[in-house]
């Protein structure tokens, strides 16, 4: 696939690698697959690349296969992954990646926070994201596969990618996985913004819950019930049944969350909240009794901005109780990042 003059995308099993053409070759990230290396050929008509960058991880042994086939390229990447990995047996030269990368027709900066490096091409003014904007196909939206994705890779220490790439003009978009973004750039970064400052998407109620425990299962369907007859939105997540990492992207579009969880996933769900770094929400608990609800609220002690509603206690007669905790949860929200 062509991208512009002299840039081109390979994709397969949906993996994208970027080429550049110019005094230099410059190819960016492999797929490991012979198909691949038959096609990467097929572009460079018997030349070989001049430099690999390695915008991500990947297995050695993808790296090494493609070093032995062409012995001359040099490779450059992240100093992260440079002290990382062991590369013993590659007899390539090898450099850390630096800031702007200069040839004859084309000007590259890179902007590299902890291991991944995007390459922004000046000339054609397209983004090569690596894994950010990436998308794996495996959910209907893009923005549920964008939020996974940001969600799998998330971490705590890295740059703000909206932060490093809002000085440039993008026109394109071009992950490692995933469709290549031509249109409606300015809102994906938006989503981005609104998931990196952990502001919630939209007005809407999460429960999360396991239908393992049927008693809990029923009160949270019961709870969506009821606010959705109130006009409210109410989603239901369940940690039995759903990848944990899609459960917690999910949090990041809704502004209120209830917890309602007795099993042996609390602990894992509370701290990837805690990874994630959980902020402006409101947040309730459906518990068995006062002192669950304390402990469970002192395992998020170290979030912040997070408006804590009373919890619902539930007995024997619970189920009178869930018009009134319905209205409790209505009656708050986040607004801009400020829960009220």
């Amino acid at each position: 696939m062509q991208l512009s003059q002299f840039v081109y995308c390979i994709q397969m099993h949906n993996e994208n690698t970027y080429i550049i053409f110019d005094d230099k070759i410059i190819l960016i990230d492999a797929i490991c697959s012979s198909q691949w290396l038959k096609q990467l050929e097929n572009l460079l008509d018997n030349r070989s690349p001049d430099y690999f960058i390695m915008s991500h991880e990947y297995q050695t042994e993808t790296i090494l296969s493609l070093c032995q086939k062409y012995p001359h390229m040099h490779l450059m990447l992240s100093i992260d992954i440079l002290h990382q990995y062991n590369f013993d047996k590659i007899k390539n030269s090898i450099s850390a990646i630096k800031d702007i990368f200069n040839l004859k027709h084309h000007t590259l900066y890179f902007l590299t926070t902890n291991n991944i490096i995007m390459t922004y091409i000046v000339e054609d003014k397209i983004l090569l994201s690596s894994q950010f904007f990436s998308t794996n196909n495996q959910y209907t939206s893009w923005k549920d596969n964008a939020r996974y994705e940001y969600t799998k890779n998330w971490n705590h220490s890295r740059t703000s990618i909206v932060n490093l790439i809002k000085y440039f003009e993008i026109a394109m978009i071009c992950p490692s996985y995933g469709q290549i973004i031509n249109d409606h750039i300015k809102q994906y970064i938006r989503y981005l913004e609104l998931w990196e400052q952990c502001i919630p998407e939209e007005d809407g109620v999460y429960i999360i819950t396991a239908s393992s425990n049927n008693q809990l299962y029923q009160v949270c369907q019961h709870l969506q019930n009821e606010l959705i007859k109130h006009g409210d939105n109410a989603f239901i997540g369940d940690i039995d049944r759903s990848d944990m990492t899609f459960l917690v992207s999910q949090i990041f579009k809704y502004d209120r969350i209830i917890i309602c969880i007795d099993n042996i996933q609390i602990n894992k769900f509370l701290n990837k909240l805690q990874n994630i770094n959980l902020q402006n929400r409101v947040v309730g608990f459906i518990c068995y009794t006062k002192d669950q609800y304390f402990f469970l609220k002192d395992q998020l002690s170290c979030l912040n901005n997070i408006l804590y509603i009373e919890p619902m206690i539930l007995d024997k007669n619970n189920l009178t109780y869930i018009d009134q905790y319905a209205n409790t949860i209505m009656e708050v929200g986040c607004v801009d990042g400020a829960c009220i």
